[in-house]
């Protein structure tokens, strides 16, 4: 029987060779597939977590829950540079500028480090009530990361949300 067998292999050596290429050629393209889609993904997860992400929101005043602070954050992992504001729905700030006039806005922040915010007073939900101002502020937020790769986000701020809210007891 162990004739057979050797007979058989070296009669057909040459096919047995030639299948076994084929699967091994096969086997190779199939990693190498694999490969490159792995390489391709950890490319984008290393380009996310160098990424810079501005992020604009409403943060309420822990003595009184009616004066809202504007919050610019850079929540992502690089930093953001040439960060620049285009107001297209604006509002009277104070009574003698628009939000778009104030400096930080119409001039741009240069540099905020990734968790670096900045925060400041933007409205007195009363005296929006009660003035009937605007109630809501609409801008983009353009800005790069540390190569030059332009990156924009668009943010509303609708006051309205906050009207009829109740609050219970002081803050500690």
């Amino acid at each position: 029987m162990a004739d057979n067998i050797l007979g058989f292999l070296n009669e057909n050596s040459n096919a047995i060779l030639a299948v076994f290429s084929i699967v091994v050629g096969i086997t190779t393209i199939v990693y190498a597939r694999i490969t490159w889609r792995m390489f391709s993904e950890t490319k984008k997860m290393r380009e996310v977590q160098t990424e810079p992400n501005i992020s604009v929101s409403i943060i309420s005043k822990e003595d009184h829950s009616y004066f809202k602070d504007i919050e610019i954050q850079n929540v992502g992992l690089g930093p953001a540079y040439n960060i620049k504001f285009d107001v297209t729905s604006d509002f009277k700030y104070t009574e003698k500028k628009m939000f778009s006039e104030i400096n930080i806005i119409k001039n741009g922040i240069k540099y905020l480090a990734p968790n670096q915010k900045i925060q400041f007073f933007l409205a007195s939900i009363s005296d929006i009530i009660q003035n009937k101002k605007e109630v809501s502020l609409k801008f983009i937020a353009k800005y790069e990361n540390k190569f030059g790769k332009p990156h924009d986000g668009v943010f509303i701020i609708d006051f309205s949300e906050y009207f009829d809210m109740r609050h219970i007891g002081n803050p500690p």
